[in-house]
């Protein structure tokens, strides 16, 4: 088990700072506001969503995929929103972001890239599905906060690019951890708690990512069911 990390002042200053770091499309930040406001409307979440063609479309596509069989065919954004909820639409808009950042190419391999892209659509899937089997917890929040659970390793990779260069490919999460703590004094997840609190992500989803490598059941608390919809 790793424990969660507390970050310096300093390193806190560096990831707020830093210019090359991942940061949320407008829509997407916009769509973080809408979520955090409990009186958000669905024509507010339209009126958003309508700028973005290519997420509108994701999001139709979604929305009758066989994720969500038992719902009509879904025509429009308006019922693709219903289907969906607005925690499923703000992890359709954040999941493309996150997982295809070009920009991070050179700083780590392709080879690592394509092994931490994996895990992370894998510890998705997998955390959803066993949320839906799970009482309490948000199906949706489960996802999203698997999603994210390493994205702290780029912002290590950015703010010290050779931080995993004498990490093997094959290699256990301790290794990348030891490999950060060694270099930065902190490890992915708390790095990538910071990030995402940056971001001003919901605060449940930022303490899932904060303890997602602690076992004692900290992560699950944090994604309990959340009664947040549009409407």
């Amino acid at each position: 088990m790793t424990e969660p990390t507390l970050l310096s002042n300093e390193l806190r200053a560096r990831i707020h700072s830093a210019r090359a770091l991942p940061s949320p499309p407008i829509v997407t930040a916009k769509l973080i506001e809408l979520g955090d406001n409990p009186h958000t409307t669905i024509n507010q979440t339209i009126d958003v969503l309508s700028t973005d063609a290519v997420l509108v479309a994701r999001l139709l596509r979604l929305a009758n995929s066989p994720l969500y069989t038992g719902y009509r065919p879904t025509e429009n954004l308006r019922q693709a929103i219903v289907v969906l909820g607005l925690d499923a639409v703000l992890t359709a808009s954040l999941s493309p972001t996150l997982i295809n950042d070009r920009t991070n190419a050179t700083r780590l391999s392709p080879a690592f890239r394509k092994q931490r892209w994996t895990r992370s659509v894998h510890a998705a899937a997998c955390a959803q599905h066993l949320a839906e089997h799970v009482s309490g917890v948000s199906p949706s929040d489960a996802y999203l906060a698997a999603l994210l659970q390493d994205i702290g390793v780029q912002v290590v990779a950015r703010l010290e690019p050779k931080t995993y260069d004498s990490v093997p490919l094959v290699s256990s999460h301790a290794d990348l951890v030891v490999a950060e703590r060694d270099e930065l004094g902190a490890d992915h997840a708390a790095i990538g708690a910071e990030l995402l609190g940056f971001w001003e992500l919901p605060e449940r989803i930022v303490d899932a990512v904060r303890v997602s490598h602690d076992l004692g059941g900290a992560g699950r608390r944090s994604c309990r069911r959340s009664s947040r919809s549009p409407g």
